[in-house]
């Protein structure tokens, strides 16, 4: 056997060992410390409470997970608007044939209905950022291999401007992003869309304001480049689109040739 054998081999050893390790110690701090699911809060001991879903110190009990108003096909195959009816697949909305979005595909998890709207609250505002990891993780496995079909040149989550960055201490959809870049395969380029001014919060906006609002606030970062490629842009929560529709169209003006978005939740 050669050395380059022996080599590879130690190393896959080594890895499977580290990976034993990591998992030995996850469980342990399950058994000490149950993950609480994001919904309902309870604890999800071992052996008492079905868990849906768990990562890292969060979950879904089964009960939160049959409840959470996940978007499922049909949906519109450009902005991903779920349809009401089964047979009204594989052709675009209403809306998106009468004023075209700027990006050529978005999807979403889960609809902005009450019975999540106090998850996200808690995470942007707790604040408890742990949870934008968690949201993350589970965009990463419902998308990552989509996205990894792009065959993207990076994913870009959606700036703060730096005094709120400050203010909160963390961008919500960095966070994200980097759980989603984990199954993807794909880059994140923090950098590459950055704000240009300061914009009101669009939550505290009407409709017909947002659009004005978010005008002129994103820029392509300095000695970056976008043109001819195929980005990702990744936000928590999309509302009216505005803030989606934007980041897109100066991605696009920069030469981008492909556009996709993907979120945690969207109001419908």
């Amino acid at each position: 056997m050669t050395l380059e054998c022996h080599v590879a081999r130690g190393m896959a050893v080594a890895s499977q060992v580290k990976s034993g390790m990591r998992n030995w110690l996850l469980s342990l701090l399950d058994l000490l410390f149950p993950p609480l699911c994001v919904v309902c809060g309870r604890s999800l001991e071992p052996g008492r409470v079905r868990v849906g879903i768990r990562w890292a110190g969060y979950g879904l009990c089964s009960g939160c997970q049959g409840a959470v108003p996940w978007i499922r096909p049909p949906i519109c195959p450009r902005c991903g608007r779920p349809f009401a009816l089964a047979s009204a697949g594989g052709h675009l909305c209403g809306d998106c044939l009468l004023h075209p979005p700027p990006f050529d595909s978005a999807r979403a998890l889960m609809a902005y209905r009450d019975d999540v709207v106090s998850l996200f609250h808690l995470m942007k505002y707790g604040p408890r950022p742990s949870l934008a990891r968690f949201l993350g993780e589970m965009m990463g496995r419902a998308f990552g291999e989509e996205i990894r079909a792009l065959d993207p040149d990076g994913i870009i989550p959606i700036p703060m401007h730096p005094r709120r960055l400050r203010r909160r201490g963390f961008n919500q959809a960095s966070w994200m992003a980097r759980r989603i870049s984990k199954h993807a395969g794909v880059p994140v380029r923090e950098r590459l869309l950055v704000r240009t001014r300061w914009a009101e919060p669009q939550v505290r906006l009407p409709r017909t304001l947002r659009i004005r609002n978010i005008r002129g606030t994103f820029g392509v970062g300095r000695g970056k480049e976008v043109s001819g490629g195929c980005w990702v842009i990744v936000d928590d929560v999309m509302t009216t689109g505005a803030t989606a529709r934007e980041a897109a169209r100066i991605l696009k003006r920069a030469g981008a040739v492909e556009v996709h978005l993907r979120t945690a939740a969207r109001v419908l």
